[in-house]
């Protein structure tokens, strides 16, 4: 008889403590499933919390081989809130320069989300100078030099690129 007592106690302790171990690992399992660390953000996601619209009186948009070669040569002027939109099949390392181009500009590369990730202000009209992106771009907007800092585009600042081809004309017009 004792020993079925002691046999009993045993059985009755092992199954308590399998219990609660059973409820103390559901406890932490719940208790972490409902704290889940927010993941961290990305540079995109970021830009998207500041991206900028912004109007312009006529946006060219360059979006093939033989405007995107030409771009702004020959031009003599370009309107204060005016700009070309370059825009390319994918992300690359983009260069440019200004051969042939008579004014000053902003170049302001972006990439598939429209975050800055390149700005050249104040290029120097007529040169073979290669200014390039610090990233891979898909997009380029030139605009007259001094616009970006008026309008404080910097690296990491996102533009809406849907804004921005929605205001455009095709090149030439």
């Amino acid at each position: 008889m004792q020993k079925q007592t002691i046999t009993t106690k045993i059985l009755s302790i092992g199954l308590t403590l399998a219990l609660v171990t059973g409820l103390m690992i559901f406890g932490i399992w719940s208790y972490l499933g409902s704290r889940r660390p927010e993941p961290p953000r990305s540079v995109n996601q970021e830009a998207a919390l500041q991206v900028r619209t912004i109007s312009f009186e006529k946006i060219e948009l360059a979006g093939d081989n033989s405007s995107r070669q030409m771009g702004l040569m020959n031009r003599q002027e370009l309107c204060e809130t005016c700009a070309m939109l370059f825009v390319f099949e994918e992300e690359d390392e983009l260069s440019f320069w200004m051969q042939n181009t008579f004014i000053s500009l902003d170049m302001i590369f972006m990439d598939e989300n429209g975050l800055i990730v390149t700005v050249h202000s104040n290029t120097k009209p007529q040169t073979t100078t290669s200014y390039a992106s610090s990233k891979p771009a898909k997009y380029v907007l030139e605009v007259n030099a001094g616009f970006a800092k008026e309008y404080q585009l910097e690296e990491g600042v996102g533009l809406s690129i849907p804004a921005l081809i929605e205001q455009s004309v095709e090149y030439g017009s």
